[in-house]
């Protein structure tokens, strides 16, 4: 189902593998979303493409859930868009990602556990919203153990959690 603001909605089902699924662009005017609902864990395909660039305008797209608990991103996905999921305690990366974007995971309070490949290494951009340049936040809010923190930080991470 999509809105006629960009927004999209996917309730219970998910494309076929190999099917590529483009994000909503976010505009001037407009954040855009993909909301996901009915799916507790999530595999997120190397084949979904996601504009999840933040735009300078302070616009951005991300995914929003109140049922994912579980996020496994496959091997080969290059980019890592904003995810707004309350119940997400646990994010399964894989060593492909090029890019975290600047809010990923932040303000996902039960999330407390990051699986991370070893030797793993990501790029985390800053934020640029409404001409204010801001570090990555991409793990702010969450609640995540000294190890956890630690495993995070020797990704390239130099945000705050």
């Amino acid at each position: 189902k999509t809105f006629l603001e960009g927004h999209a909605e996917i309730n219970g089902g998910l494309p076929q593998p190999g099917r590529k699924v483009y994000f909503p662009r976010a505009t001037d005017n407009e954040s855009q979303s993909i909301k996901i609902n009915g799916i507790e864990t999530l595999t997120v395909s190397k084949n979904w493409i996601f504009d999840c660039a933040v735009e300078q305008t302070g616009k951005y797209s991300y995914v929003k859930s109140d049922s994912i608990t579980e996020l496994i991103f496959e091997e080969g996905c290059i980019n890592v868009c904003s995810w707004d999921s309350p119940k997400l305690a646990k994010v399964t990366l894989a060593k492909s990602i090029k890019k975290i974007v600047a809010d990923a995971f932040s303000g996902n309070p039960n999330l407390s556990e990051v699986v991370i490949p070893e030797g793993a290494k990501y790029s985390y951009p800053d934020n640029y919203r409404r001409a204010i340049f801001s570090t990555s936040k991409a793990f702010s809010g969450c609640a995540f153990s000294i190890k956890t923190k630690t495993a995070i930080k020797a990704t390239g991470y130099t945000g705050e959690f």
